[in-house]
């Protein structure tokens, strides 16, 4: 072990000095006996030499050095926790002793970065809670005007309740969706998993915008299925949401004159609900994002300046928490389909954002 204490440099230096003598040595030998001893002992120095420098560089640099690459490469998993020990050539220890205060640095960092999520997630969750109960009865008091129960409102001021009254749903829609966020950060997501059926549970959600397609004179289809599809353990509400924000975001970037689709389609481990449109599509550039909170495309934003950005964040959230998978086809200008993927039997637990994927199809 005491070699591995040497300095690199300090190795080298010592490699060399010693070749330095045995080339003195040799030299000695040659004049004062013969040549040939003279070139054994020159042999066996350099096989000492080059040895104990491959020994000191292997113990004092390489070793220390994998345990601090495979530490890096479990940063992933185990976070920032980990230490390496400081020893080695005194290069490394210099090494390993400033590595181990960069990841006391970095787990401090990640631990207040932390607090600061924790305390911005019970801020949102408390600032929804306080206003949906004021913007519930603003909806309440907008309906009974709406609906004449105080006598009939004239043309003009019914269209202005009208607006105010879409104005608030919107409102409510984002306190919705910042107490799902809010629910997803804290872990505590799903109330009510059981076996469904899923076909039931897409035919609603087609039923249910079947009006609004209509409306924007964009076809809206539900592909037929061969064969039973076997229930699914999900938490039903979820689900739903999932669908109605796929749902909502196509028939919302797909001019008049365009198709919606849902799509089902099983396999021995897996049910799979794509939604394709024939919308404006995504940037390439920024399709890396989709999934992050409050993301919106820019084109998406030209065209309406509403909206929070959190439906796909939920939608992510919602099938890795049942176990499952979200994958995205989108071109420009052409449309695109995402795909739910929900895992058969029920949930044992949820991947990491590394089940999402984006496939960007070439024009």
């Amino acid at each position: 072990m005491i070699f591995s204490r040497f300095s690199i440099n300090g190795a080298v230096r010592f490699t060399g000095a010693l070749l330095f003598l045995a080339s003195l040595v040799s030299i000695y030998v040659a004049v004062s006996f013969a040549p040939v001893v003279a070139l054994a002992f020159v042999a066996g120095v350099n096989i000492f030499a080059v040895s104990f420098l491959v020994f000191s560089v292997t113990r004092g640099f390489l070793l220390p050095l994998r345990e601090i690459r495979n530490l890096v490469a479990g940063v992933k998993n185990a976070g920032f926790s980990g230490r390496v020990k400081e020893h080695g050539s005194s290069e490394m220890r210099d090494l390993a002793r400033a590595f181990n205060i960069m990841m006391a640095n970095a787990a401090e960092a990640q631990e207040k970065e932390r607090e600061i999520e924790r305390m911005k997630t019970e801020f949102v969750s408390l600032a929804a809670h306080q206003l949906r109960n004021p913007l519930s009865v603003i909806r309440w008091t907008l309906q009974v005007m709406l609906e004449g129960d105080y006598g009939p409102v004239p043309k003009k001021q019914r269209e202005l309740l009208q607006k105010t009254f879409e104005s608030n749903e919107s409102m409510i829609r984002l306190i919705n969706d910042l107490l799902d966020v809010s629910r997803i950060e804290e872990g505590r997501y799903l109330y009510e998993p059981a076996f469904k059926d899923i076909v039931a549970v897409v035919n609603s959600m087609a039923d249910k915008y079947k009006e609004e397609a209509e409306r924007r004179g964009v076809a809206l289809l539900v592909q037929e299925v061969s064969g039973g599809v076997p229930l699914v353990y999900i938490d039903e509400e979820k689900i739903r949401l999932a669908i109605q924000n796929l749902l909502e975001n196509a028939l919302r970037y797909t001019p008049r004159g365009g198709r919606v689709t849902i799509e089902l389609s099983h396999d021995t481990k897996e049910v799979r609900v794509a939604v394709r449109d024939t919308g404006m599509g995504i940037p390439e550039s920024q399709q890396r994002r989709v999934f992050q909170k409050f993301f919106r495309a820019t084109n998406a934003k030209s065209l309406d300046s509403e909206g929070s950005g959190l439906g796909l964040y939920l939608v992510k959230n919602i099938i890795q928490a049942h176990g499952g998978s979200v994958e995205f086809q989108t071109q420009e200008g052409k449309g695109s389909v995402f795909t739910l993927r929900v895992p058969l039997g029920k949930i044992e637990s949820a991947p990491d954002a590394a089940g999402i994927r984006g496939i960007s199809k070439g024009a």
